[in-house]
């Protein structure tokens, strides 16, 4: 009942930041706007590549590898959108995307056999190295949560839950050590 209920908040959530996305294309700037996260605006001369994917979704990069705005396709007058768009800048074919980003739906397996390694072996080498690689990957999880504006404020409060986790797999390493 409470996971139902958990999944209807964020399927309600995820419907209220799609209803309130905004993009606007002026003489000098894009600028994205959505409910509860941060305006993104980048100036034309800062917009570095302009990609259409499969999937008909639009790309638009900035100079920093945070300037990133992302346009479903779904969106109204998508063929007027991909004119305007290829008068900024002609298209790019897909990006080389990291390592991550790539393969991240395997990430969660990949954390459960962490989380395995750390809490159920005995073993001090086994646990102390899965331990490391874990807390790194939770660390670097929050630090990149909090530096992209494409989350929205409640995914950024909520994700420092996290440090519950981190500080288990600390006092299990230190336990073993002592």
């Amino acid at each position: 009942m409470a996971s139902g209920f958990g999944l209807f908040r964020g399927i309600k959530r995820q419907k209220a930041l799609y209803e309130t996305y905004r993009l606007t294309i002026d003489e000098n700037a894009v600028t994205r706007e959505q409910k509860n996260t941060q305006t993104i605006r980048l100036p034309k001369s800062d917009i570095t590549l302009i990609t259409k994917n499969t999937n008909g979704s639009f790309t638009i990069k900035g100079k920093s590898p945070r300037d990133v705005i992302g346009i479903a396709p779904q969106i109204e007058d998508h063929e007027e959108l991909e004119l305007l768009l290829r008068q900024m800048r002609p298209f790019n074919g897909p990006v080389h995307q990291p390592l991550l980003v790539r393969y991240g739906r395997f990430s969660g397996a990949g954390a459960l056999i962490l989380f395995a390694a750390v809490f159920l072996s005995t073993s001090i080498t086994i646990v102390t190295l899965a331990g490391l690689v874990l807390v790194g990957l939770l660390v670097w999880s929050v630090i990149e949560v909090q530096k992209n504006k494409n989350m929205d404020a409640k995914t950024k409060r909520s994700i420092y839950l996290v440090i519950v986790p981190i500080f288990m797999i600390i006092a299990k390493i230190a336990v073993l050590w002592m």
